[in-house]
Order: structure tokens, then sequence, then C-alpha cells
């Protein structure tokens, strides 16, 4: 069973490659069949590539991308900063649990994208407003997501670890958030992903340079294929973050890696 599963995963990524692969052939011949003469509404894969391309030649993107990370790394930082921690605090202590859980539900169920003009009026359109947005976006999912995997960890281990003398303190950096590394980098792909979806709209609402202001600003003129390069350049960042956590939690947990294998 091990070498099957060992042989499964040598295997993963030479199919993600065709699959990959496929899809990027699919785009391609769609776009010159169908799409052929009319740009503004499809652009073959090999278009949106070279004006990607180009763009990165003329130093237009790199300023967008570099405006968008700017205050996309300052809120998602901070949210993970506060986020993470909020989290498990909320899975270990009964009474931070019961103070935070109905902020956090409150702002589960509502779209927090209706606040984001409301953060415009009282911040402008520069760094803090951009990053209060992206904060907005990533803070909740990662509170809750820490918080359901703190809850996972066995309470036998802090039972074992108590009936030893351990503090609470001990109980928590030895245990608790240890048992919870999965459950973390879980938190933070999926706020990190939200923080994404949020400088897109907040450059929507308001900016002088951003990426989400270079699709938008297309989109007007009906430039199809920078719309694309600029959907591909956002596709690109989120698929370095996803590899990156990926990483982070093979060094971090690598029990989680093996359980999962099996």
């Amino acid at each position: 069973m091990k070498k099957l599963g060992r042989r499964f995963v040598r295997r993963l990524p030479l199919r993600s490659v065709v699959s990959l692969t496929i899809g990027v052939v699919a785009w391609e011949v769609t776009g010159q069949l169908f799409f052929a003469g009319r740009p503004y509404l499809f652009v073959p894969f090999s278009a949106a590539v070279g004006r990607l391309v180009f763009l990165a030649s003329t130093g237009s993107l790199i300023r967008h991308t570099l405006a968008s990370l700017q205050w996309f790394a300052v809120g998602s930082g901070v949210a993970a900063g506060i986020g993470v921690p909020l989290g498990v605090l909320m899975g270990s202590s009964e009474r931070v649990r019961s103070v935070a859980d109905p902020w956090v539900t409150i702002w589960l169920v509502t779209p927090h994208i209706v606040l984001f003009p409301v953060v415009i009026l009282w911040l402008g359109i520069g760094l803090v407003s951009k990053a209060m947005m992206v904060f907005l976006g990533a803070l909740f999912p990662m509170v809750i997501t820490t918080y359901s995997g703190s809850r996972m960890v066995s309470a036998e281990y802090l039972e074992v670890a108590a009936s030893f003398g351990a503090t609470r303190l001990q109980q928590l950096t030895t245990i608790l958030i240890p048992g919870s590394v999965p459950s973390i980098i879980g938190a933070l792909r999926l706020g990190l992903g939200r923080g994404l979806i949020s400088v897109v709209v907040a450059e929507w609402l308001g900016t002088n340079v951003g990426l989400g202001l270079l699709i938008k600003d297309a989109s007007d003129m009906l430039d199809s294929a920078t719309v694309f390069a600029g959907a591909l350049t956002f596709c690109c960042l989120g698929l370095l973050l996803h590899y990156s956590l990926s990483a982070i939690e093979r060094r971090a947990a690598p029990w989680h890696q093996a359980q999962t294998e099996q």
C-alpha cells in the first residue's frame, strides 16, 4: 500500500501538468476558432501571454503588480498577525470564545464588501484604505478556520499534559499550536485568497495604480487581451502563495503530510 501511495504521489505532478496542458490547448483553440473576429470578447492563450510579456517589457505590469502587492502584504500580514492568534485563543479559552464568537459570526454572514465605500470615505484611496480592505477580507476566514482546527486537537492530549503539571501556556505552545499547524496553514491559504479578491475590489472602487485598475481600464476599452493578462498575473500570484504555504506545511507538519499520503 505504501508503495502504491508513493507511486501515486510521483505521478500526480505529471497528471497535473497534463490537465493544465489540456486546459491551455482548449483555451487556445476556442479563441482561435470561435472568437477570431471578436477579440474584444475573448482572446487565445497565446494572445494573453503575448500581452503579458509586452506589459512586462514596458514596466507597466511590474508597476501595477508592486502596488497591488504592497497593500496586499500590509493588510494580509496584519490579518494573519491578529486572526491566527485569536483563532487559537478561541479554541483554547471558553471566555475568549464566548466574547469573540458573536462578532466573528456576524462578520461571516455580512458581505464585507459593503463596507469598502465607507473605508474610502474615512481613509481615502491610498495605501491605508487598500490595506484595510484587504485586512477586512482576510481576517475572519483566518479566525474561523484556525479556531475550527484548534478545536479538533484531541482533548485527551491536553488532559494528559495537565496531569503531568503542564501549565495552560505550556499546553498551548507544546500541544495546541503544533497540533493546529495544518489548520493554521489552511487558514492562511483561505485568508490570503480572500485578500487577493479584496485587492481587486478595492482597486476597482478607487485607485490610481494597481492590477485591479489595469484590468478595469482594459475592460472599459474592450481590451480582452490585457484583461486576461491581468487575470493571469493574479493567478500566478495565487499559485505562488499556495505552493509556498504547502512547502511550509511540509516542513512544519511532516506528520500531517504522511497521514495525507496514507
